[in-house]
């Protein structure tokens, strides 16, 4: 895949060769590339490996001189940089403008480094280095561990139409990487070794201490995606991400996927492959494929279509000619303008109760459109056994109640009679009830919004089947629903509704404050274990409380405390955001897509938390600052009007 610049103009770019993979992915925006080969620590030149890509047309190799020359002629429009060594080659060249690609984790560089250096000693040595330079970080969590705000987190793109024709005709495990026994910290090769044990597989790579050999060339390397069974990745949570690119190119090649647990793990146990950090379920698993080629050839279509889901070589393009064009440009750049759709009749169906989604969403497409709802209410016995008793909020009638209406037909035979043809119904999962039944039978499209498919994963499958568009609040189970035959899925996160959530003029009470439940469930374990870890220091505000309550809690609060029960995204991430107190929370799928760490929030471990609350409550002026942008990004950005309109647009 190899697209025109987007505005026209091919950029001439210098880099350098560490990642011949990458600077093919670069390649694929169609700009010019002059490709220096660096001097590595032994005096030898990291010179271009044919074997492992070829050499992409719109790339040349340049010799030391013709970088020079290029650079004082003023030819370059841009460099980009993969390490901190090629920023330092060409740190005099400052006019020419510069991106600096964060490949790993400057946690993961330094224990490679034997901890030689010290993180804030280094972060303060090469400060004035990085900042004229434009950041680019392969992911969220390597700009995470970085620390540094500024600058773009760029996925990798994978071309689908590079990688097909799966077959798994060799039952054998293949592993991909170069190096592994002397970066086991961070590739998990001696995990690798526990699950292989006495099982066939073939291992590619530059493995001078192993029994490995390198492919022969990039089509040598894509048929044993094809011809083997399965690929397995061993990387480690705490240095690595949940995937590299060989196990992305593995999965768009149609192969399924076994590998240790990671919280950035495109894959759903189960789905694409199996996760899981006891190596003996892993060695289980890997035979299971290896004696099932039916069984590995279904999971491999589901890790295909999650990798082209969730890795868009699109997206990767887009973003880089984005960061390309506001590097050379200074961050010039235009803002978008949102536009809104004419309004619309819509049919909205859902269980009724005041602190809900649902509820939000019906105040924000009734502010721009007709609305009328159908559904049931919640009920004192329920209120009382999920604990509601605290949510002081009247119950509003539905306009058709379901006890009157109880299917589709007769519900819209109940409309009031200037409401006619709604354009679509849209369910939302509350929780509390189903679908109308008889919905298949009706001419109207239909919606529906699942919120907990962390939870409730079956079910939402099951259910998904009645509806023509299905919107996810968690994204990472998109690949979950296309395999099960549910081809029109939208990501549509939570969000927060400016009036409900905003902030209140309150006293602050609390060091930190968090509303939401802490039960003895092995769901509620590790937050109630961070909370008991704050509490040793600071003043913790706890509650179960909603709505008005909840916001006067957290205006109340200098840091509001959030948890995920399975690494979802979920609505106290919005709600604390909206009300201006700082946000202290663990990572989720998709957050670092929506928000900064350390510019709209703060992202914690189980490590650090009390680190940085302490650091984040000792320097007022951090705190506020981050609080301040956080809120001003989640109403500029994810109010339920935002999500309404979403939906209106995906709809039409």
């Amino acid at each position: 895949m190899l697209l025109k610049p987007k505005n026209g103009k091919q950029l001439k770019i210098l880099t350098f060769n560490w990642h011949e993979p990458y600077l093919c992915l670069l390649a694929a925006t169609g700009h010019q590339l002059f490709v220096y080969e660096p001097v590595m620590a032994d005096g030898k030149q990291r010179k271009w490996d044919e074997k492992m890509r070829p050499m992409p047309q719109n790339a040349k190799i340049v010799s030391a001189t013709d970088m020079e020359n290029m650079l004082d002629g003023s030819v370059i429009d841009l460099i980009i940089c993969h390490n901190v060594k090629d920023l330092i080659a060409i740190s005099t060249r400052q006019k020419t403008p510069k991106i600096l690609v964060f490949h790993n984790k400057l946690t993961t560089e330094i224990a490679l480094g034997g901890g030689a250096v010290m993180r804030e000693e280094y972060l303060d040595r090469i400060k004035t280095l990085i900042e004229p330079v434009h950041p680019v970080f392969i992911s969220g969590s390597k700009r995470d561990d970085w620390n540094i705000s500024s600058g773009s987190v760029i996925y990798p793109g994978v071309n689908p139409d590079d990688y097909s024709g799966y077959t798994g005709e060799f039952s054998t495990i293949l592993c991909v990487g170069n190096r592994l026994m002397e970066r086991d910290l961070m590739t998990g090769f001696s995990e690798q070794k526990m699950v292989c044990d006495g099982l066939p597989t073939t291992l590619l790579g530059d493995n001078p201490f192993l029994n490995s050999r390198i492919s022969n060339s990039w089509d040598d390397l894509k048929s044993h995606y094809q011809k083997c069974r399965l690929f397995l990745n061993t990387t480690k949570r705490t240095y690595e991400d949940g995937y590299n690119l060989a196990m992305l190119e593995a999965m768009a090649t149609g192969m399924p996927v076994i590998s240790l647990e990671n919280p950035t793990s495109p894959i759903t146990d189960g789905i694409e492959g199996f996760l899981s950090d006891d190596m003996e379920v892993l060695r289980d698993a890997a035979k299971s494929l290896l004696e099932n080629p039916q069984k590995a050839e279904k999971m491999g279509k589901a890790a295909r279509e999650c990798v082209i889901e969730k890795f868009p070589m699109k997206d990767f393009i887009h973003h880089w000619n984005d960061v390309m064009e506001q590097a050379v440009h200074n961050g010039k750049r235009k803002k978008r303008v949102e536009v809104k759709s004419p309004p619309a009749s819509v049919w909205m169906d859902f269980a009724y109760y005041p602190a809900t989604t649902a509820h939000y969403l019906k105040r924000a497409f009734s502010s721009e459109n007709r609305v009328v709802t159908s559904g049931d209410s919640i009920t004192p016995k329920i209120m009382k056994l999920w604990n509601l008793e605290n949510m002081k909020a009247p119950i509003i009638p539905q306009d058709v109640p379901r006890v009157e209406a109880p299917d589709a037909r007769s519900i819209i035979s109940r409309f009031p009679k200037d409401f006619i043809n709604p354009e679509f119904l849209f369910w939302v999962e509350t929780g509390l009830d189903a679908p109308p039944p008889g919905i298949e039978n009706i001419s109207i499209p239909k919606a529906a919004y699942f919120i907990d498919s962390h939870i409730n994963l079956k079910d939402h499958l099951e259910l998904a089947r009645r509806f023509d568009v299905v919107f996810l609040a968690q994204r990472e189970y998109i690949a979950a629903f296309k395999q099960n035959g549910i081809k029109e899925v939208h990501w549509l996160p939570l969000a927060c509704d400016p009036e409900i959530h905003a902030r209140r003029d309150a006293p602050e009470i609390y060091d930190i404050g968090f509303a939401g439940s802490i039960t003895d469930s092995p769901a509620h374990l590790r937050r109630k274990n961070l909370l008991n870890a704050l509490k040793t220091e600071f003043s913790v505000g706890i509650k179960r409380i909603f709505l008005d309550d909840m916001a006067r809690l957290f205006s109340s609060s200098r840091i509001v405390f959030n948890n995920a029960i399975k690494n979802d995204l979920n609505m106290r991430v919005f709600e604390a955001l909206c009300s201006g107190s700082l946000l202290l929370t663990d990572t989720a799928e998709g957050l670092a897509d929506l928000f900064e760490n350390r510019k709209h929030l703060i992202i914690y471990n189980d490590d650090n938390i009390v680190r940085l609350a302490r650091y984040y409550l000792e320097n007022d002026e951090e705190r506020m600052a981050a609080a301040s942008a956080g809120r001003e990004e989640v109403l500029e950005k994810h109010t339920y009007l935002h999500r309404a309109r979403q939906i209106l647009k995906t709809m039409r």
